[in-house]
């Protein structure tokens, strides 16, 4: 969650410090350095998983009663494919292969999101847009009773757009500064404390969901 808030804020800073809020080199040059930055090792490391995998026949039977078990079948073809195309944490497959590169794929589908979805809405209303329609978002979704998973986390593209926020209230113009020193900040992280703990008692009717292929996992918004 952390790395999510600062890739936010890290993104959104040269564009903070801009006067039109547009992307300084443009939206493909921008593409360009996120791919270099996370397709080569994200790539190097599946392939070095998966040959060690091929390699060990020992890796390719589930042990007994471990964590390494939400990684099988590691060796599907849905489960591979789903992992080359980076979107494997959408799927049932988010864990398979190495479960931590769920988190890889969620961050480059929020590379989308930053220039096509998020800094439109910024652009054309404020930063309470992008930031309250990410939130009902995960919100409605966790709520719906659909059987998402937990490695989908629509959560963390609200907390990117909190990096977003923070870059804006440290570099944008002098309204955002002045913003933040008005904002009772003690007295809303109090009422957001509150709110989750409200909401995550109020959510302790629903039915658990089968998130994963060895226990229910509980979607609420105290998870989140």
């Amino acid at each position: 969650m952390v790395f999510i808030v600062l890739s936010g804020y890290v993104l959104m800073l040269p564009i903070a410090r801009t006067q039109d809020g547009h992307m300084p080199k443009g939206v493909w040059d921008y593409f360009k350095r996120r791919a270099r930055r996370i397709l080569p090792p994200y790539y190097a490391s599946l392939l070095l998983i998966l040959a060690l995998i091929v390699f060990d026949p020992a890796l390719q039977r589930p042990p007994f009663a471990s964590d390494w078990d939400t990684a099988f079948p590691v060796l599907s073809k849905a489960g591979v494919l789903t992992h080359l195309l980076l979107v494997h944490n959408l799927s049932a497959h988010g864990y398979n292969i190495d479960p931590p590169m769920w988190s890889v794929a969620l961050e480059w589908q929020i590379y989308f999101l930053f220039p096509f979805v998020l800094l439109p809405l910024w652009r054309r209303f404020s930063i309470l847009a992008p930031l309250l329609i990410t939130i009902a978002f995960s919100y409605g979704i966790l709520q719906s009773g659909l059987p998402i998973y937990p490695w989908t986390a629509p959560w963390l593209v609200a907390c990117f757009v909190f990096g977003m926020a923070a870059a804006l209230i440290n570099f944008q113009q002098a309204f955002y500064r002045k913003l933040c020193y008005r904002i009772p900040w003690y007295a809303l992280t109090l009422l957001f404390f509150l709110c989750v703990c409200f909401l995550g008692t109020t959510s302790r009717s629903h039915a658990p969901l089968k998130c994963d292929r060895h226990r229910p996992f509980r979607c609420d918004p105290q998870y989140a």
